[in-house]
């Protein structure tokens, strides 16, 4: 429960400060900003409530795909880091670069018509129609 808590103090705090505090009333009182994060405490809770709820096992592909994309940007520095004396902050901070470009082209590919993407791809790369 400490995850949700914090997420919903760090969600409610962002958008009365950022938002409301210095674009909506950079005058308002503490009082008044203090309202306004309990608001957004309860309308977060709403809309984490609905996310939860509809559409079914949003939250599982959610947290999967989360912990998916964590393990695989940080996984390989840590090893490295633990069991090759040759590792340095250098190495990691460029293989997990490394590896976050190759997420954005998988992810381009699978958001956009995967068929289509990979037949424009290879007209690039070759020269070549390939359908």
């Amino acid at each position: 429960m400490s995850t949700a808590s914090g997420l919903l103090l760090v969600i409610s705090s962002s958008i009365a400060h950022d938002v409301y505090y210095r674009i909506v009333d950079p005058g308002a009182s503490e009082q008044k900003r203090l309202f306004v994060r309990r608001l957004m405490v309860g309308l977060s809770l709403v809309g984490a409530g609905y996310f939860g709820v509809n559409p079914p096992g949003f939250v599982g592909e959610v947290v999967a795909f989360a912990f998916g994309l964590a393990a695989s940007s940080f996984l390989p520095a840590i090893i490295l880091g633990i069991f090759d004396k040759r590792t340095n902050k250098e190495g990691a901070i460029a293989d997990i670069a490394y590896i976050e470009e190759q997420k954005k082209k998988v992810l381009w590919v699978v958001e956009t018509n995967s068929q289509e993407a990979v037949r424009k791809l290879v007209e690039v790369l070759s020269g070549e129609d390939m359908f």
